[in-house]
């Protein structure tokens, strides 16, 4: 990022997205090992029934966050989150040590933290960024946080495989002649061990967001604070997506592939490997690696890959690819298929990300980016919980009728696709009038 902002912004930028990587990292592990562990304790109905209760609420949550990212220092909240966050699952490992075997509600508790904790901290970060950044460098800068995320998501999974499984393993390897006797042992761990892990990956964050140097726009504190309750705050959000149609449909389209992954990763895919493939968790372990492969290498390559096509058509490319990836993954039970299907979910996402962070950079203005974000999360999450509510129903857990699961979303994918290609004039006619209005920090 050298030469790209002056010296104080690029390292609180730098800042921003060691600390967004640390964190990630443990919560990636995390994240991966509870839809697992409940798969192999043939609990998954609980859990999908406990995750859909999770995300309702989440739209509450959601709503109100994005309300604080508008109306109070930025820097503080991701602060807050982070303590918060480690103080709770701190006290979720200690009542594991103590307990010895920690209770399913705990352990859904632990989910819920780290869940409710995206929906502030990825409005919380598109925003801060968007005001610190120069507009035209939206489109590296989104780039970087995508390649960073990724990076901490490919540690997670690799670290995750060997922390569900252990490791006992003996070798011996040539010298210079010399035959050299090599023992690695890891062992398994316990889900309460996992929850300390991640509590000192917040607290290290924190610690690493203090030397942030960030100072908010006055002027944006000032309106947002002298609005007089959350509802006109949210008001406003709600009337700027109102007045921009083509915005909103576009904005939930282009939201496609991030849904359906999103509901694939926490109550499909162990199910997936477990009933219908009939693997282990070293399948899961890999297929989180390859798509976090995927998306990394989306982050790498994406611009140079379609460059000639406007942000608005890639994202309608994209989500047409991972529509037939999720069609073609219904209806094959080999392996190399699963593998290959999240290598490119992984790179179609990543991809679909970056071009969507930086449209809504272009055309929403700062002041109003968190609770704006916030209410398109809100409108996703409505989209999640019906998806997840479907796949709870017992038909899905019984042994391959999981790939109509797989089925279904493709097809919604597909629709999305078709959308945002009749759309795409439009949508493109708006970012190229927008900007004028758009208040933002400029170095």
């Amino acid at each position: 990022m050298a030469g790209i902002y002056h010296s104080e912004q690029t390292k609180s930028i730098a800042l921003i997205l060691i600390a967004n990587s640390i964190c990630g990292f443990a919560q990636g592990i995390t994240m991966m090992l509870i839809p697992w562990y409940f798969t192999q304790l043939e609990q998954e109905r609980f859990f999908i029934l406990s995750y859909s209760v999770i995300t309702f609420i989440s739209i509450f949550w959601g709503v109100y966050a994005g309300t604080l990212i508008d109306s109070k220092n930025r820097k503080a909240i991701f602060l807050y989150t982070n303590l918060s966050g480690a103080l709770l699952l701190m006290t979720a490992g200690i009542c594991g040590i103590v307990w010895s075997v920690l209770p399913n509600w705990v352990i859904v508790c632990v989910f819920a933290i780290i869940f409710f904790s995206y929906y502030i901290h990825y409005p919380n970060l598109y925003a801060i960024v968007q005001e610190m950044t120069n507009p035209r460098y939206y489109s590296k800068v989104s780039t970087y946080i995508e390649v960073t995320g990724q990076c901490s998501v490919i540690a997670a999974a690799a670290v995750g495989t060997l922390l569900i499984n252990g490791l006992d393993s003996f070798n011996d390897f040539e010298i210079f002649g010399n035959t050299v006797y090599v023992f690695i042992k890891v062992e398994k761990w316990d889900m309460y061990q996992i929850f300390l892990m991640d509590a000192l990956t917040y607290a290290l964050s924190f610690v690493i967001i203090l030397f942030i140097k960030y100072k908010p726009q006055k002027a944006v504190l000032k309106e947002n604070n002298n609005i007089s309750s959350m509802f006109e705050r949210i008001k406003t959000a709600h009337n700027f997506l109102m007045s921009n149609p083509v915005i909103s449909v576009f904005s939930l389209c282009s939201y496609a592939i991030f849904i359906i992954v999103l509901v694939q990763i926490f109550t499909l895919l162990p199910l997936y490997i477990d009933r219908h493939l009939e693997l282990g968790a070293e399948a899961l372990g890999l297929s989180e690696f390859l798509y976090a492969g995927g998306s990394l290498l989306s982050g790498l390559l994406i611009k140079k890959i379609i460059s000639r096509l406007s942000p608005v058509h890639s994202i309608s490319y994209l989500t047409f690819v991972t529509a037939i990836a999720f069609l073609l993954t219904s209806l094959s039970k080999m392996e190399w298929v699963l593998y290959v299907f999240c290598f490119v979910i992984g790179f179609t996402n990543s991809g679909s990300r970056i071009f969507r962070v930086t449209y809504l950079f272009t055309i929403i203005p700062n002041q109003i980016a968190g609770r704006v974000n916030s209410m398109l999360n809100v409108l996703v999450t409505v989209i999640r919980i019906f998806f997840i509510s479907l796949f709870s129903y017992s038909f899905f857990s019984e042994g391959s009728n999981i790939t109509w699961a797989y089925f279904i979303l493709g097809f919604f994918a597909l629709l999305c696709a078709v959308i945002l290609n009749l759309i795409n004039k439009q949508v493109i006619a708006i970012s190229c009038n927008s900007g004028t209005n758009i208040s933002r920090q400029d170095p």
